[in-house]
């Protein structure tokens, strides 16, 4: 375990300081990431569908009317801590790809740029769309903050829309400022890291000023639902594609043991028990700024496992990995993002109240449905807007892991 903690805290800071004199330095300050490494990884396709099924869990309540109270707790807080894992796992990979390809031109960024709007935006704006219609919400305040990715910087209209398509504003602030952070966390980490913080901090006094808005109203709303708040998930993305680029893992055969995968394991297994306790007992550190207990340990915390587990993803054989790598799992990962956008709000409602109250065949018919829409409508057309910049941005980029 001692092994475990070294090598997370190598990724997270690469260099210790005191009064500006260096202890101990474990990977070149400013490395680059290696260009020529692969970035489809196939067990991390796969746990985009254990995460977006947790996410579906912890949404619909499973489990309320038969499992014992911790019990149902325990799977409705790994849905919420879920999102932990796409945050880290969107960084790690974006990280992989482009950390060190970026270019002050506008080529490069256009490329890119071209290539998160085209994998993200066309099936979030036809699900949205339809589910604005179905809702009858004509507001167009609403459809502003929706299509703009601006909702969950709302208090009031967080829900509005795909009500759990909140998180993609998160997601797109990253992607959205990832080649400044790229330079930030290289040369500056904690730093920049304290600057997006205290950026944050600006936004929660802002809405102090009007309270009506529900503009980022306190700093537990800044912690829960903001990129601001959530920035360190991302980095520990960022470390962890940074560590893992260091290693000639090409020339190694992958170890055949559990140490890191199952240390990662235990350490989010570890979290998950501190934040249902601590919901029970209703614990909150600074009562004055609404922020838990439970909020720390699932931004700053649980992140660690989820880093500990992805490595030992990379680097191990075990039964995990396997059946992640398998072909059937990893068919349901790339149906990931539209799983997540067909699972909750009024489409979930319109299959329970009108198909089934079975919460399994509900999943059973959402995950049709997301196939259909990924290998008839979102992959298609992602591919189309490639092709169609393809003379203007003529490098390819691999299918996202």
């Amino acid at each position: 375990m001692r092994l475990c903690f070294y090598r997370f805290f190598r990724f997270i800071q690469p260099e210790f300081r005191i009064f500006g004199i260096r202890i101990f330095h474990t990977m070149p300050q400013g490395a680059a990431l290696t260009s020529t490494r692969t970035t489809y990884f196939p067990a991390l396709t796969g746990i985009r569908a254990v995460a977006a099924y947790l996410v579906f869990a912890g949404h619909t309540n499973v489990g309320k009317e038969f499992l014992p109270p911790f019990l149902f707790m325990m799977i409705k807080m790994a849905g919420h801590c879920s999102l932990a894992v796409f945050f880290v796992l969107s960084s790690f990979v974006i990280s992989t790809r482009y950390a060190t390809s970026f270019q002050t031109t506008k080529e490069n960024f256009g490329r890119y740029y071209i290539r998160r709007f085209a994998r993200i935006y066309p099936l979030f704006l036809v699900v949205t769309l339809v589910v604005l219609l179905l809702q009858g919400d004509f507001s167009s305040w609403h459809w502003f903050l929706n299509f703009t990715f601006l909702k969950s910087f709302f208090y009031h209209d967080l829900f509005s829309g795909v009500s759990q398509a909140w998180s993609l504003t998160v997601e797109e602030c990253f992607y959205l400022t990832a080649p400044l952070l790229f330079i930030g966390f290289r040369r500056f980490p904690w730093q920049t890291l304290a600057i997006i913080f205290l950026f944050g901090l600006g936004l929660v006094f802002i809405g102090k000023q009007f309270p009506g808005s529900g503009f980022v109203p306190t700093v537990g709303y800044l912690l829960d639902f903001t990129f601001f708040g959530r920035c360190f998930e991302f980095y520990c993305g960022y470390r962890l594609a940074q560590y893992f680029s260091k290693k000639d893992l090409k020339s190694q055969p992958k170890k055949k043991w559990y140490r890191l995968t199952f240390a990662g394991m235990a350490w989010m297994f570890s979290c998950l028990l501190l934040i249902v306790y601590f919901l029970h007992q209703q614990v909150v550190l600074f009562s004055g700024f609404s922020v838990g207990i439970t909020t720390l340990i699932n931004n700053f915390v649980f992140p660690a496992g989820v880093c500990l587990f992805f490595y030992g993803l990379l680097t191990e054989t075990t039964l995990v990995s396997r059946v992640l790598s398998s072909r059937p799992v990893r068919f349901l990962g790339k149906n990931s993002f539209s799983f997540s956008l067909l699972h909750g709000g009024i489409i979930f409602e319109v299959l329970y109240f009108q198909v089934s109250e079975n919460k399994f065949i509900i999943f059973l018919i959402i995950n049709v449905l997301a196939a259909i829409a990924y290998h008839f409508f979102e992959e298609p057309v992602n591919q189309y807007i490639r092709r169609k910049t393809a003379k203007r941005l003529p490098e390819s980029e691999p299918a996202l892991a």
